[in-house]
């Protein structure tokens, strides 16, 4: 019988059997191969029987051996087991022991195995230049939160993160934030803003910085923008990285040929999953019928490119190899025009971005519906579709049908109905008898106490009221009415919980706005079931019998 070793990581080896049937005498051959991996510090392995060509009920008392053996000291999964040796074992009474799997992707799939693909890894996460988007809240972590989860998710040993442009995040919350991340997550490597004269603008000088500063590329490595978020399998995307051999594999996405589509940078792409064009004239162009596919800003580049690309060398005849630029829009278009080969990997995945407020209540409604399952709502789940995290305080006689999650420190005040999917973040308040459907309400916000508003973003930001989306059963009220006598003009100053989770700004008070939510503009983000970015779903802005000035000049 032949076997074969593949180690998937440092961490993690397929032994692949083949070649004849399974008998008592293959026991000392496989006990060998393990001694031998736990020897090179192998912490799982995966036998892979499908080709086994039969299995006598010895060949099955060999593997349940095996186990016993080496199972305190190895994960192991057995994969492709044939109906007879299963028949051997449930006979036996042992089917129920041993972790058995139809298929390898299936046990690659098991958190105990996936947290160990990408074992020694490394991830660059390129936050300079994207102002406050990494902090953003979704259900109670920053956006670079859910992404260090990912990341950790596939046993990525440590992560850079770029923080060159420190003009996005003026308070310091990001560095402030690393060191108190509650969840697991890699070892984090902040590299902090460069001099002036040091600042070259583009994901390429930033990789280039970072490597001048920490000698960090050994590997191949991870790039990520951290301006989406997505249930990405990064093991399988190494996995096909690897068999093609490619110098860069990009992330693609499936989204409509339209202005202002999600995604980046359209593809073409060859049968062979090769990237032949990046950028104009790559996709069908505006209006034309059909998906194309985009970047979706998640790279994974061969160690030796990075090397040629950061250290000067040039890529290719006549074409210079300076590090400055963009991935995709200069080290890409080089590599291709220089003959190397530049992957997409296209298995379908789940994207959204996440670049404002709207990007953020998609991301928000997907994960709380179970859409976007990597994405992990923070606090206690109390009961089916109900998140609240610590220091929340919900009337008992408020409504809330979910999914919701509340913020820590969020207050639901008696007589407010919550219909999800509904995000509140930290220290935001609901006041009474108020009414939310389907919305995003940013941290720090107070909603006024009978106050009607659905498909929308709720933020203190701003100091002027905007008109909301109807309600698919009736027209609903404005959120804020600044006529004297309302109760939302003497009672809009920050609450101490408001003080505690989001920064006071000069302004006194502060004015609930109502942002068009995905009712009123694509949301950007991907169906899972098409992969293709979700289109607008219709609404009205102005009450029945009006005309949208009309609207407009009653909310002024």
């Amino acid at each position: 019988m032949l076997f074969t070793v593949d180690d998937i990581s440092p961490r993690l080896m397929r032994l692949r059997l083949s070649g004849g049937v399974l008998r008592m005498s293959a026991f000392a051959s496989l006990a060998r191969t393990l001694d031998a991996a736990l020897s090179r510090g192998i912490a799982a392995a995966i036998l892979d029987l499908a080709a086994v060509t039969g299995c006598t009920a010895a060949g099955s008392a060999a593997l349940v051996e095996l186990y016993a053996t080496y199972g305190d000291r190895l994960r192991l999964a057995f994969c492709g087991l044939d109906a007879g040796a299963r028949g051997h074992l449930r006979r036996a009474g042992l089917d129920e022991t041993l972790p058995l799997y139809a298929r390898v992707d299936l046990a690659l799939a098991d958190p105990a195995f996936r947290g160990l693909r990408l074992a020694g890894r490394r991830a660059v996460v390129l936050c300079g230049g994207a102002g406050a988007v990494p902090m953003g809240d979704v259900l109670g972590r920053p956006v670079l939160g859910h992404l260090l989860r990912h990341l950790a998710g596939f046993g990525i040993s440590d992560v850079l993160i770029d923080a060159a442009d420190p003009s996005g995040d003026p308070e310091g919350r990001l560095p402030g934030w690393l060191p108190h991340r509650p969840d697991p997550a890699p070892a984090v490597f902040l590299c902090e803003a460069a001099p002036a004269a040091d600042a070259a603008p583009g994901s390429l000088a930033a990789l280039a910085r970072i490597a001048r500063r920490h000698a960090a590329f050994a590997g191949d490595t991870f790039v990520l923008r951290p301006d989406a978020l997505s249930d990405i399998d990064l093991g399988a995307m190494a996995a096909w990285h690897r068999r093609q051999n490619a110098a860069v594999t990009l992330a693609a996405l499936r989204v409509p040929d339209q202005p202002g589509a999600a995604g980046g940078l359209p593809l073409a792409i060859d049968a062979a999953g090769r990237v032949t064009a990046i950028g104009t004239g790559a996709g069908a162009g505006p209006g034309a019928p059909g998906p194309r596919l985009a970047d979706a800003g998640i790279y994974l580049i061969r160690a030796d490119v990075l090397e040629r690309v950061l250290g000067g060398d040039p890529i290719g005849p006549g074409l210079a190899g300076d590090n400055e630029g963009d991935i995709a829009a200069d080290l890409i278009p080089r590599l291709i025009a220089a003959g190397e080969t530049v992957g997409a990997f296209r298995v379908p995945f789940r994207w959204h971005a996440v670049m404002d407020g709207l990007g953020r209540q998609a991301a928000a409604t997907a994960a709380l519906t179970g859409a976007l399952p990597g994405v992990v709502p923070t606090g206690e789940r109390v009961r089916p579709g109900l998140w609240i995290a610590p220091g929340a305080r919900i009337s008992p006689l408020a409504r809330l049908s979910g999914p919701c999650h509340i913020g820590e420190g969020a207050v639901i005040e008696a007589g407010a109905v919550l219909r999800g999917p509904c995000a509140v973040g930290a220290g935001a308040v609901i006041g009474r008898r108020a009414r939310i459907s389907r919305c995003l309400v940013e941290a720090g916000t107070r909603v006024a106490a009978g106050s009607r508003v659905a498909d929308a973003v709720l933020s203190p930001e701003a100091r002027a009221a905007l008109p909301v989306a109807a309600d698919a059963r009736a027209a609903l009220p404005r959120v804020a009415d600044l006529r004297p006598n309302s109760p939302i003009a003497a009672d809009l100053r920050p609450t101490p919980s408001v003080r505690r989770h989001v920064a006071a700004t000069p302004a006194a008070d502060r004015v609930v706005v109502a942002v068009p939510g995905p009712a009123m503009r694509p949301a950007g983000g991907v169906d899972p079931a098409a992969n293709t970015a979700a289109g607008p779903r219709s609404a009205a802005s102005a009450r029945p019998g009006q005309t949208a000035p009309a609207a407009q000049r009653r909310s002024a």
